[in-house]
């Protein structure tokens, strides 16, 4: 019996060695995982390296009230290293060892977090806005707001390899939509083709800026439900932003935000008859955004920006009255003056899912007495047409039947 207790002793002590010797090994790998291994999104590949964040935290810890977010500009599998600073944002990438800048193609070019809006959207409105910062995920296309506070100019540039590119430009100097590729003025219409064909009409903002790589790491993707934050706008529990009020190291701390009540009341002048909403995707984007209705066909155009409501548009007077319609298969804002004796005006406007200009052309008709005829003045995109031409075009502008 001695015996076989001795030999039962000897197994059970092997076994328990054994079991915590498994544990103890279990428990340095989880305490490594913990202390050494960062978060991984589920999206992304579990073996990458991640040597990239300590370099883009050396970048930012040399830096004071910064704004970060990683994102992917190319389809390899680090992340690009976006700063916001002192108002404008500036690129970094990992070339396998060192965090080094990615310097805009001019000298003096600018990637503007705050600017106006186009004169030609409304010259009415010279209030401060903010820009997000637009890139399309993974296909080297980024767009910035270039110029100074008075004059915007967009940039539309191609990233590889730690280098950006000048593609297409656009500016509104002269009260007119002048478009540019690398070479110098070309056409509106030969400008929204190559948009379209390069792949710029897919842009999309980095909604969320954060105080740290690691936050920024953790939050690669992150995307908000845009119907919900509109329906919490409407229903009062989020305020809409109309302008920025101050230039912060948070964006956001900046933003001059108004409650729907309170632009409900000033856009239809206290006349609950003329008030309404409308979700309907008129930025071409696949998602509804919202108009609110007004005074005398006022209209408010929003859209939402991760967890931000903001302002796109603005019409309010009979000679601007608008409305969300379709031409040759895209949704724009058509602006209309037709309520006068001698003229008719439409002025059409693209939008994309940045909420930022990417078309624009005026049609017209100038005549004496209350119709036109073949002798009278037509134009469109500021050339002389026939009228048959100007009711072609007219005609092929369709309002939306939002009550479908």
């Amino acid at each position: 019996m001695n015996k076989r207790h001795c030999i039962l002793c000897m197994l059970m002590c092997v076994m328990l060695c054994a079991c915590q010797g498994g544990t103890s090994e279990q428990e340095t790998v989880y305490g490594k995982t913990e202390q050494s291994e960062r978060p991984q999104k589920e999206s992304e590949p579990t073996d990458v390296n991640t040597e990239f964040l300590e370099k883009y935290d050396q970048v930012i810890a040399e830096m004071s009230g910064v704004r970060t977010a990683l994102l992917y500009l190319d389809d390899d599998s680090v992340p690009e290293l976006l700063l916001l600073k002192d108002g404008e944002y500036r690129l970094y990438f990992f070339d396998g060892s060192e965090a080094k800048s990615i310097p805009l193609p001019d000298a003096g070019m600018k990637a503007n977090a705050y600017g106006t809006r186009y004169s030609i959207e409304n010259t009415e409105d010279e209030e401060l806005t903010f820009f997000w910062f637009e890139y399309a995920p993974r296909k080297g296309l980024v767009r910035i707001h270039d110029g100074d506070i008075e004059k915007r100019r967009d940039c539309y540039l191609s990233y590889e390899a730690g280098v950006l590119s000048i593609e297409l430009k656009t500016d509104d100097e002269g009260h007119t939509w002048n478009t540019y590729d690398a070479e110098g003025e070309i056409s509106n219409e030969e400008f929204s083709d190559r948009l379209a064909k390069m792949g710029y009409d897919n842009l999309i903002c980095c909604a969320y800026l954060y105080g740290d790589v690691e936050t920024a790491y953790e939050n690669i993707g992150r995307v908000s439900d845009t119907r919900k934050v509109l329906e919490d706008f409407v229903s009062g529990k989020a305020d809409a932003v109309e302008y920025v009020e101050n230039r912060c190291e948070v964006p956001e701390e900046g933003f001059a935000g108004r409650s729907f009540a309170a632009v409900n009341e000033e856009l239809t002048a206290g006349e609950s008859w003329w008030e309404g909403v409308e979700y309907v995707d008129f930025d071409n984007d696949g998602e509804d955004e919202l108009i609110m209705h007004g005074y005398a066909g006022a209209r408010l155009y929003l859209d939402v920006v991760g967890d931000t409501v903001y302002k796109v548009l603005k019409t309010s007077s009979t000679t601007d009255v608008s409305y969300a319609a379709e031409l040759e298969g895209k949704r724009v804002v058509a602006r209309t003056d037709l309520t006068h004796g001698g003229r008719q005006y439409y002025r059409v406007m693209t939008y994309d899912g940045c909420g930022c200009l990417t078309d624009w052309f005026k049609l017209s008709a100038g005549y004496e007495g209350a119709e036109y005829g073949a002798g009278d003045n037509f134009e469109y995109r500021d050339h002389a047409i026939s009228m048959e031409e100007f009711e072609a075009i007219r005609d092929s502008i369709h309002q939306l039947d939002l009550t479908k």
